[in-house]
């Protein structure tokens, strides 16, 4: 689904503040929380995947409000939106080239292979501390509370 033209104005306000640009201009953002969402989500262990202008969305953060519209946590629409603008800036190859480069390098060093080991490996991901971030700017921006998203 694609996100509504309020809430796309709404994360691109905040970036804008966030990036300190008045020029920049989020591209258009589509959400998806189906089966496939679920599986990715799931297999990856995580709230949201990126990518392109595609973010996945575990089907557990997507609720409906007293209208009955569906509404999926500002603070990950944040993240994810911010690795759709590391996409744009370094290109599709580049981005997943950086990314995947810096995961496996940073499970090397720990010369393990475990879930906690990889788990490091994607914190430490220089991209993944700029989106962590931009969430944690979001909340303070906006008065969200991940706790309540």
């Amino acid at each position: 689904m694609k996100l509504a033209a309020e809430s796309q104005t709404h994360i691109q306000n905040f970036f804008r503040s966030h990036l300190r640009d008045e020029t920049l201009e989020l591209p258009s953002v589509s959400i998806y929380g189906n089966r496939f969402a679920g599986l990715l989500t799931g297999v990856c262990r995580v709230g949201g995947i990126t990518f392109g202008r595609r973010i996945f969305v575990a089907p557990s953060f997507i609720k409906r409000n007293e209208t009955g519209r569906l509404t999926i946590p500002g603070w990950l629409v944040a993240h994810e939106a911010m690795h759709m603008l590391q996409y744009k800036e370094h290109g599709t190859v580049g981005f997943l080239a950086c990314y995947l480069h810096e995961f496996w390098q940073r499970l090397r060093e720990t010369k393990r292979w475990d879930r906690a080991a990889r788990m490091t490996a994607y914190l430490a991901i220089a991209e993944e501390c700029v989106a962590r971030a931009a969430e944690d700017a979001y909340c303070a921006w906006s008065g969200e509370d991940k706790d309540e998203g």
